[in-house]
């Protein structure tokens, strides 16, 4: 059996079918991507536990995201505004099917001062934009309370 590995963005995917990769390749968008054919041998070494190959395209969506990074003082140091890309389902810090979602992280500061990142995506930009409005100023007005971000 042959694996058809399509190498995009630092990662190698196997596909059963040469059209399904091909196809992939034809539409990727954010860098070099190529086309290679490998024995089952050559694939096992990279994944003994067994084959994992798309047997079908991989689904794509416009994926439209924003972040902005706080400071513990409710300070926006950070703010990507609304943007857009595509999105490949093997991407999962990416990749959605839903019209808007929000999540929070904590990050490490300086001299310990925590920073709060917020992130917002999906494919409706008003529903992102929206999401990502009502997120920050729930983050915001936690910071101001001085119970931190929740």
């Amino acid at each position: 059996m042959t694996a058809h590995i399509a190498r995009v963005d630092g990662r190698i995917l196997a596909f059963a079918n040469p059209e399904h990769r091909d196809w992939l390749i034809r539409q990727w968008r954010r860098g070099p991507a190529t086309a290679e054919d490998w024995t089952a041998e050559q694939w096992q070494q990279l994944h003994p536990g067994g084959w994992p190959l798309w047997d079908r395209v991989p689904d794509w969506r416009i994926v439209h995201a924003r972040t902005a990074t706080l400071q513990p003082d409710g300070t926006i140091t950070f703010d990507t505004g609304l943007w857009h890309c595509q999105a490949w389902e093997f991407e999962p810090d990416l990749y959605t099917t839903k019209d808007a979602e929000v999540r929070v992280e904590r990050r490490p500061g300086v001299g310990g001062r925590e920073r709060i990142e917020v992130h917002a995506r999906g494919l409706d930009p008003a529903a992102v934009t929206d999401a990502f409005a009502r997120e920050l100023a729930r983050q915001v007005s936690a910071l101001a309370k001085g119970g931190g971000a929740g």
